[in-house]
């Protein structure tokens, strides 16, 4: 083979090889980015959708708390919502927020069974401090690891 030849076939063999090398680059960056957006975009959507579900759980909880104000639960109808989206925070949350939750739980259902209180409570905590306080960092790790 004529040096010539051997100099044009390395020509072509290297731009072949530089062209592939490129594209793979360029193929394996793009399935690494895009998995990780994909990624991103799914701990958002779990995100909220916890955010969702504590939200319904914190307002049907105040609700209930706000009712015991001026009735007692004579059945437990009353509390079939708020037993639900209990048993939902139970599916999918963190072992903290779990027990905030049925801390909180407890909380309604005691309120409904006891008389009102003729002592002033406004120095103690709300009720739902505990479990804002759970789902808040819960969510805030959940943010942290992507």
């Amino acid at each position: 083979m004529s040096p010539q030849l051997q100099i044009a076939l390395l020509a072509a063999v290297s731009a072949v090889v530089g062209t592939l090398m490129g594209g793979l680059i360029s193929y394996l960056t793009n399935k690494n980015l895009n998995r990780h957006k994909w990624e991103l975009e799914q701990t958002e959507r779990l995100a909220a959708s916890r955010e969702q579900l504590y939200g319904e759980f914190l307002a049907e909880s105040g609700r209930l708390l706000l009712s015991a104000i001026d009735q007692k639960a004579a059945d437990v109808a009353g509390f079939s919502v708020h037993f639900s989206l209990l048993a939902r925070v139970r599916l999918v949350a963190s072992p903290g927020v779990i027990k905030a939750a049925e801390k909180l739980a407890k909380d309604v259902a005691d309120a409904h069974a006891k008389e009102p209180k003729e002592e002033d409570e406004s120095k103690a905590a709300p009720p739902y401090q505990s479990f804002i306080d759970a789902a808040r960092h819960e969510l805030e790790e959940l943010r942290r690891k992507t």
